[in-house]
């Protein structure tokens, strides 16, 4: 074993520290062969696991002390050594990756690919997930929509009756009319609203599925009298559409007798 030997290193990497080729005292630059042997000496320490740059410095430290003269460009080689052969990477760190059409077959949400297939995560392709309206479910096909087997409760809620029938009183005695309404072509009739120009119901009307509700049905406002009804309006085709299933009413405008008709739709239970 030659006199550089480094004892400033741990034990367990003692006996690989041997630098052959460099002697105490001496301008160790001109020696080509010694430079290169200590570089291959360093370069092995260096790429052996669990050492770190502290190792380094400390056998720059300790030759120095012994009088070898370590040069500044062999201590940078072994730092590079470090960094290349224990662990440093100069590689970019991998692209973050954004939810889409290309990874995900359901919907995104927060960056998350989701199944899809839930009223609260509705989508498919890629495409941001949607949130599906309390009057909705998420369909097969992955979109918002009316349960085709959801049934439906269309009620008569209120109605507003001009003052006169077309010009003439209501009734005989020129009290104000007697409201009912009739759905269905008399299928079910309501309770009958006693001398009032702006009858209020509850609870009256008919049932039926997406598909009936959305079929339309016929609708009659009439006032009730002791030998003859009058109607109010004449018997008309209501044909509901999607958003009124939203917004759980919908109003039918100045018509014949009536200045308006107001229905609600809301899910059986």
């Amino acid at each position: 074993m030659c006199a550089g030997s480094v004892s400033a290193l741990r034990p367990s990497v003692r006996s690989r520290w041997t630098l052959t080729g460099i002697t105490p005292g001496v301008n160790n630059h001109a020696s080509a062969g010694s430079t290169f042997a200590a570089v291959a000496h360093v370069s092995k320490f260096c790429v052996d696991i669990g050492e770190t740059v502290r190792d380094i410095l400390n056998v720059e430290r300790s030759l120095s002390m012994k009088g070898v003269s370590m040069s500044k460009w062999l201590v940078m080689i072994c730092l590079g050594l470090v960094a290349v052969g224990c662990g440093g990477s100069s590689d970019p760190a991998p692209a973050a990756v954004t939810c889409g059409a290309s990874n995900c077959t359901g919907c995104c949400f927060n960056n998350t690919c989701q199944v899809g297939s839930t009223a609260a995560a509705c989508g498919h392709g890629g495409a941001a997930c949607s949130a599906c309206g309390s009057h909705q479910v998420c369909l097969p096909a992955q979109t918002c929509g009316l349960n085709p087997a959801q049934v439906w409760n269309v009620l008569l809620v209120s109605a507003s009756v001009k003052a006169t029938n077309n010009g003439s009183a209501w009734d005989g005695d020129a009290s104000a009319p007697d409201p009912y309404g009739s759905f269905n072509d008399g299928a079910f009739l309501t309770a009958v609203k006693q001398d009032t120009y702006a009858p209020t119901w509850s609870g009256e009307g008919f049932s039926g599925t997406t598909a009936v509700v959305l079929a339309g049905f016929s609708f009659q406002l009439l006032d009730s009298d002791a030998i003859v009804d009058d109607p109010i309006t004449a018997n008309y085709s209501i044909v509901p559409v999607a958003a009124n299933f939203a917004t759980g009413s919908f109003t039918v405008g100045a018509v014949d007798g009536a200045q308006s008709i107001t229905f609600s739709i809301s899910k059986a239970p």
